[in-house]
């Protein structure tokens, strides 16, 4: 995945993302791509509200959904932020087609950042809990993070990043 993220005034930013998606098999592969904007209710972002568009582009892979999402965040004091989000997927013919995520991330003094996520897939009737953490500065981002299955433990996802800043 490659990502691009654009603040247009203080308060808003829209974010595009390109994302390559290879199958085990040779020569299975596709493209697809999200776009996001983030607003900021007040000038010290405190409270901010998402909304996400996935998988926008139709791809060969029946399990690549296109999904629509909604997010609130809000950041207690500087050092604490909660999150919560609701994702819809256009996708399925599943009578609950809702994903609920929470979370919360905690900056330490260290220049290091710790999250804590746990999501419920109404769609997969599945529960995950994910756990990451990032060290940071002003130029750049680089982070670890881990989801794993409730139900089956060796449904792991794991990712590492790494984010530019101007």
């Amino acid at each position: 995945a490659l990502a691009l993220a654009e603040r247009y005034t203080p308060n808003f930013y829209i974010g595009f993302n390109a994302k390559r998606i290879k199958q085990r098999s040779p020569g299975e592969k596709d493209w697809t791509g999200d776009v996001g904007v983030l607003y900021y209710f007040d000038p010290m972002g405190k409270l901010r509200f998402g909304l996400v568009g996935r998988n926008l582009l139709k791809t060969e892979f029946d399990y690549v959904h296109k999904q629509f999402a909604f997010g609130v965040a809000y950041n207690a004091g500087g050092i604490l932020t909660l999150s919560f989000d609701l994702t819809k997927d256009a996708d399925t013919d599943v009578p609950d087609d809702t994903i609920y995520s929470y979370g919360a991330e905690l900056m330490t003094p260290e220049a290091l950042k710790l999250r804590g996520g746990y999501m419920i897939n109404k769609i997969t009737e599945k529960e995950y809990y994910s756990f990451g953490l990032s060290y940071f500065t002003q130029g750049y981002s680089i982070g670890y993070a881990i989801m794993k299955d409730e139900a089956d433990k060796d449904n792991i996802v794991q990712s590492i990043s790494l984010q530019l800043y101007e």
